[in-house]
């Protein structure tokens, strides 16, 4: 049985160990006490010495979001003024190694973060950089091979994750992009940090509102830049499936209307199709791939790119003029573009052979405190909303930035977006570029995905 050291909460152990929350400078009780493996009261002692109860239960991972400072203790929807001790019983967790297996951008930040995990409590971590990181996980499942005990991913392994039985279900969240992770209910992985379409502009080529634009005043800004002579006022990578579903979504065409099925044909993905074709002959919009798109913005040839939220880093660091905005929102036709989030998370492994210091991992890296600074480091967005509202406030276009997490959707986990994708990744050339007529275009891509659904669906039958 544990009960907390006293540890005064002075500036300094602010400025050291804090973070900024809704009430101003505040430290993380999990960040003061050892790691537990349970908890089994926490107890208040205020300044005029009376003795306030913590409901329970208490998870050790919620000792991660409740914070403190010299004015209030916050426990969730629990808060007690001017607390002056506060004692935390329970058993300590016995500091066995993790192994975590980490990928994508700004790995050497994230692997100083999990040494100050180690360092702090004292449990050895032992990173590793895997590129192709599903495969792996994936292959070492499959042969029984010894799995790490925390691992990060994206919302498209998930399925086959699922089927394989590669992770254990995660503890319930409220970050943005939960549902990125989320399958019939139930929470695989918890959101870590992400990345939010958002429009990329030329103030001297091109002038748009950062929030509140409809699509409407989107086009006419278009027609103005065209006039006045800017070559393809928008650019982006039209033959990308990842870049078509913010228009099928915001047009109303729900392809994922159940579990693994796409339903392309309906009036609303017409409509989608027929805009873009419309823009791309009017000269509005040019097709181009991520550094072709990049290329013609710098160049000036393009006044707008539609990319995502990777892209203020790096214009940040190359000097060029530019400004930010919010995906078009629904006007008169109530059609609008969705901004997607690209989710990135952390999972622990079915087989870890050290669950509860996984979970607490986990916890502690998806803080308040360290939402504020690991994401931004990585050029990336934290998934805590609270963090960017209260914890970024030198960073670019942070109002363009919040409200598109208010308005965006996850890449679904659904086992049949990586079908699609695969699918539209080779007809959407033919589409887009008139090769093949939209409803033939449209008909032939739903056959081939229900013929690949079909075989995915063979497999997994004949597995079982």
């Amino acid at each position: 049985v544990f009960q907390d050291r006293r540890i005064p909460v002075t500036r300094q152990v602010l400025e050291e160990q804090g973070f900024m929350s809704s009430k101003g400078p505040a430290v993380l009780l999990g960040d003061m006490i050892p790691l537990m493996l349970d908890v089994s009261a926490i107890t208040v002692v205020t300044g005029s010495g009376q003795e306030v109860s913590i409901e329970s239960p208490v998870s050790p991972e919620q000792l991660f979001s409740m914070y403190l400072n010299s004015q209030m203790f916050s426990a969730g929807k629990q808060v007690v003024e001017h607390p002056a001790e506060i004692r935390v019983e329970g058993t300590l967790l016995p500091l066995r190694p993790l192994e975590v297996w980490i990928s994508w951008e700004g790995t050497d930040v994230l692997k100083g973060a999990l040494q100050d995990f180690s360092s702090s409590f004292g449990i050895p971590v032992d990173v590793l950089d895997v590129p192709g990181i599903s495969r792996k996980a994936v292959s070492y499942e499959r042969s029984g091979q010894a799995m790490p005990d925390v691992l990060m991913v994206q919302s498209d392994h998930i399925p086959q994750y699922l089927a394989e039985r590669v992770l254990q279900p995660a503890s319930p969240h409220v970050l943005a992009g939960k549902d990125a992770f989320t399958v019939h209910d139930v929470p695989w992985a918890v959101p870590f940090y992400l990345d939010a379409h958002i429009i990329i502009y030329n103030p001297a080529l091109i002038e748009l509102p950062e929030t509140g634009m409809t699509l409407e005043q989107f086009e006419q800004a278009l027609h103005r830049a065209q006039r006045e002579g800017v070559k393809y006022p928008a650019v982006w990578n039209m033959y990308s499936a990842y870049w078509l579903l913010p228009f099928l979504y915001g047009f109303g065409a729900d392809i994922f209307q159940e579990q693994g099925t796409d339903r392309l044909t309906s009036s609303a993905s017409r409509e989608v199709f027929e805009y873009l074709i419309s823009l791309k002959q009017q000269g509005l919009a040019d097709p181009a791939e991520r550094d072709g798109m990049t290329s013609s913005f710098l160049r000036g040839t393009s006044a707008v790119m539609l990319t995502g939220s990777y892209m203020i880093p790096q214009l940040e660091r190359l000097g060029v003029p530019y400004a930010a905005a919010v995906y078009p929102a629904a006007g008169e036709s109530g059609r609008e573009i969705t901004p997607l989030l690209d989710v990135k998370g952390l999972a622990a492994a079915r087989r870890s052979r050290n669950p509860s210091a996984s979970r607490l991992l986990i916890a502690y890296l998806t803080s308040p405190r360290m939402q504020q600074q690991i994401p931004q480091q990585m050029g990336k967005l934290p998934a805590d909303g609270e963090a960017l509202q209260h914890g970024t406030a030198q960073l670019p276009f942070r109002e363009v930035l919040l409200e598109s997490l208010v308005r965006g959707t996850a890449v679904p986990p659904d086992p049949s977006y990586g079908v699609f994708k695969d699918v539209m990744w080779g007809m959407l050339r033919f589409i887009i570029n008139g090769t093949m007529p939209v409803e033939q275009g449209l008909e032939r891509s739903q056959q081939m995905i229900e013929l690949r659904l079909q075989d995915i669906e063979d497999i997994i039958r004949r597995h079982r």
